[in-house]
């Protein structure tokens, strides 16, 4: 009998209905989305917010030769979310799985292999014939990008398929601008970098682009990728693709182009160490070509096959597109460090804001409406201009080396074999000197956060680890004293951009 072998998830079509509200729903077909303890459905209409209870007598399994009816088995594509957690579900193929919720079907993700509730009108019914067909399109046309994704955990995939993928990549010579995003042009003083060709979303895919040489990070990193870079340059395509994108990047200062060969100065002025396999160097032509900035609107996520360059946040249209070189939560001084030989300084808004004031050598003074700096361009001894309290360079700098080696000890085996009470003693009149309300060391140093990191774990270990009535207190100091490392953190990333890089992440674990 219709609808009485009906279950949550199951695709079903309305008849039957004969008053005047009722009947206007017949012959429109949804999924089961619950069943009320009365008997009756309540039912998610396709392309309707509206979900009428029906009775199960009104109710029968929508035909098996609609094409767009969506079953328990089907291959899905996810389109149309929105929201900022579901858009980057957008594209992806996924497999109905039984166990649907309130309005919505459980969908395993081939990617990844999660399993995400998404509603109905959010999904495409695809088939393994339409999906394949698409694929060799892509390939066909040099979308690897999409392609990549596209084929991201299906189990149907072709082997001649998959090795054509795959020998295309390891070529090290493709590269994409995706969708239309970015231009490569003449950028006054830099040279040759990207602007937008349209407005940018924040998480939105820019450039994909795959490492043309790569090798372990050592003395010899350079030398090993010179090798690799002349055994490619045999085969004429890869030649020809050398000699315009890798030769024409740009080099070293002219003095060192004196002593060591051009390819080796490009690749010391070119090559990072990658982000996914950090004990991995790889050059990517493509990416190199973005300028630097302390203050990146874009970042570069790399490995030591491939690189995505996305954006860090809404960009306009025509606005340069930048990434940075070096993690952007160093001090300034530490970061020009990094940049020396690569034949240039940078010069981005935050770099000439903290010639005069870098937040990490700041020293909040009592009264809460100055702070001193403890920077090297800084007056040896300073006065509040509110309250005449005096500050003296030399001392502040002197709590700070005593914090470094504070840091030394909390990576011994002496430490990690202490109680945690212990250590919080040991280490607390330290804190006193660089939380709030103290003029004593600068706040946000990356040795300041270490030293708070460490306070917070032995507060974490002490309540997990030792049984006692402290065990309430100190969970609480744990997650305070963590909150305010994450404060410190985000505010030496500096103004303007939203990277992270991997510390303020390993900082949030215990």
């Amino acid at each position: 009998m219709d609808g009485y072998d009906l279950t949550v998830g199951t695709t079903v079509e309305v008849h039957g209905l004969i008053s005047e509200a009722g009947s206007r729903f017949n012959g429109c077909t949804g999924v089961v989305a619950q069943i009320n303890k009365d008997g009756r459905y309540v039912i998610k209409l396709r392309d309707s917010s509206t979900q009428p209870v029906v009775k199960p007598c009104n109710l029968r399994k929508a035909s098996p030769t609609c094409p767009d009816c969506i079953e328990v088995g089907d291959l899905v594509e996810i389109t149309g979310l929105t929201s900022e957690r579901g858009r980057w579900l957008n594209e992806h193929l996924g497999c109905v799985m039984p166990g649907a919720v309130i309005g919505r079907l459980s969908v395993k993700i081939c990617a990844t292999g999660q399993e995400k509730a998404i509603k109905e009108l959010n999904l495409l019914k695809h088939t393994k014939e339409v999906i394949l067909e698409r694929a060799q399109g892509l390939l066909e046309k040099g979308h690897l990008y999409d392609l990549q994704r596209l084929l991201r955990g299906l189990p149907f995939v072709p082997e001649c398929l998959s090795e054509a993928l795959t020998a295309r990549l390891a070529e090290g010579t493709h590269s994409e601008i995706l969708g239309g995003t970015l231009k490569l042009v003449d950028i006054s003083g830099k040279g040759k970098g990207y602007r937008t060709e349209r407005i940018i979303s924040a998480g939105e895919a820019l450039l994909f682009d795959t490492a043309f040489c790569s090798t372990y990070k050592g003395p010899r990193e350079y030398h090993e990728m010179e090798t690799e870079c002349k055994k490619k340059t045999e085969r004429k395509a890869v030649a020809d693709f050398f000699a315009t994108q890798v030769m024409t990047l740009a080099s070293g200062p002219s003095m060192m182009r004196m002593i060591e060969s051009q390819l080796i100065s490009i690749l010391k002025t070119n090559v990072f160490q990658t982000i996914r396999d950090p004990d991995h160097v790889a050059l990517f032509p493509a990416v190199s070509r973005f300028n630097h900035s302390c203050c990146a609107n874009a970042f570069a996520d790399t490995s030591k096959t491939q690189a995505t360059v996305r954006a860090l946040c809404d960009i306009r249209a025509g606005e340069e597109v930048c990434v940075s070189y070096c993690p952007v939560h160093a001090p300034r001084q530490e970061r020009m460090e990094q940049f020396f030989g690569k034949g240039f300084d940078c010069n981005c808004e935050r770099c000439k804001r903290e010639v005069q004031e870098d937040p990490q050598f700041l020293v909040p003074c009592k009264c809460g409406k100055h702070s001193f700096s403890a920077q090297q361009n800084a007056k040896s001894m300073q006065r509040c201009p509110h309250c005449s309290l005096d500050f003296l360079k030399e001392t502040s700098l002197g709590h700070l080396q005593e914090v470094e080696e504070m840091n030394a000890f909390m990576r011994t085996q002496a430490a990690a074999a202490e109680n945690p009470l212990n250590l919080i003693e040991t280490l607390k009149p330290l804190v006193e000197r660089v939380i709030e309300g103290s003029c004593l060391a600068p706040k946000t140093h990356n040795q300041t956060i270490q030293l708070l990191n460490n306070f917070s774990g032995a507060h974490y270990f002490a309540a997990t680890r030792v049984p006692g009535p402290h065990q309430s207190a100190s969970f609480a100091a744990s997650f305070a004293y963590k909150k305010k490392v994450l404060r410190a953190q985000a505010t030496n990333h500096g103004q303007g951009t939203c990277q992270r890089d991997m510390n303020y992440f390993m900082s949030t674990e215990c």
